[in-house]
């Protein structure tokens, strides 16, 4: 498996990894970021971006935000027959 990495290396292209923040009681979990934005006749009225995944939701509260990440492990490979 990989080592920790600091969040401001994290993909930012909606690729799923293991998150990890010392603020929360769950605090590894596997997520994304992603970011929302929501037009009105061609003007855009909100954004926001944010990590996303199991238990957790875009916010900007402190104990939603990662503070680490590494890549997902590769899955296990099929027996052979």
């Amino acid at each position: 498996m990989s080592e920790w990495q600091t969040i401001e290396t994290a993909p930012t292209d909606g690729t799923a990894v293991i998150l990890f923040t010392s603020q929360r009681r769950r605090n590894v979990w596997i997520g994304h970021f992603t970011e929302v934005v929501r037009m009105e006749n061609g003007v855009e009225v909100f954004r926001h971006a944010g990590w996303t995944g199991t238990n957790i939701w875009p916010t900007s509260d402190a104990d939603h935000v990662p503070t680490h990440w590494q890549p997902l492990p590769e899955p296990p490979r099929e027996a052979s027959a």
